[in-house]
C-alpha cells in the first residue's frame, strides 16, 4: 500500500493543489487475504494504515492507466475539496520508491465531475477520462 514519505497516514483527499508532488514508498500488507475480511471489508486497508500508509482513500479509486514510460495514472472519483475528482500520476524511482503527483483536481463540478475511467492516447500526452456525474446524492451534475 502506498505511503507518503514523512507523512504518517496522510490523507490525499482534501487540501491539496494541482501539481503537488510527494515522495512515496510502499508498506507490506502482511495478511492480504485475511479471514476477517469476510466481516470487515476494510481490514486490509487498516493493516496498511496502521503502518502509516496514505489514506488514498484516494477516494473511490476506479480508473488506472500505464503509459509507455511505466507511469501510472489513476483517478480518485470523489477526491478533492469539492469532491469533484482528482487525477494522479505515480512514477517509480527504483524498486521500492517513487513520486506521486496530483495532476489535476476539479475546481468545479461543471469542469470535471467524478472521473471514473482513464486512458492515454498512444504516442501523445492526451488523457481521456469518463465521468460518473450521475450521482446526484454525491453532488453530481446530471
Amino acid at each position: 500500500m502506498l505511503k507518503i514519505k514523512g507523512k504518517y497516514a496522510f490523507d490525499t483527499r482534501n487540501g491539496l493543489k494541482t501539481g503537488q508532488r510527494f515522495a512515496a514508498t510502499w508498506v507490506t500488507i502482511d495478511s492480504p487475504d485475511p479471514v476477517a475480511a469476510d466481516l470487515d471489508e476494510s481490514v486490509v486497508y487498516k493493516q496498511g494504515l496502521g503502518k502509516g500508509a496514505a489514506t488514498f482513500a484516494f477516494a473511490r479509486l476506479e480508473g488506472a492507466y500505464s503509459d509507455e514510460q511505466g507511469r501510472i495514472y489513476f483517478v480518485s472519483t470523489n477526491g478533492g475539496d469539492n469532491r469533484g475528482g482528482q487525477i494522479w500520476r505515480y512514477e517509480r524511482n527504483g524498486k521500492e520508491e517513487g513520486t506521486v503527483t496530483l495532476i489535476f483536481e476539479s475546481p468545479s463540478r461543471e469542469l470535471l465531475d467524478m472521473p471514473d475511467n482513464i486512458c492515454l492516447k498512444p504516442n501523445s500526452d492526451l488523457l481521456f477520462i469518463c465521468e460518473d456525474s450521475d450521482y446526484l446524492g454525491e453532488g453530481g451534475t446530471s
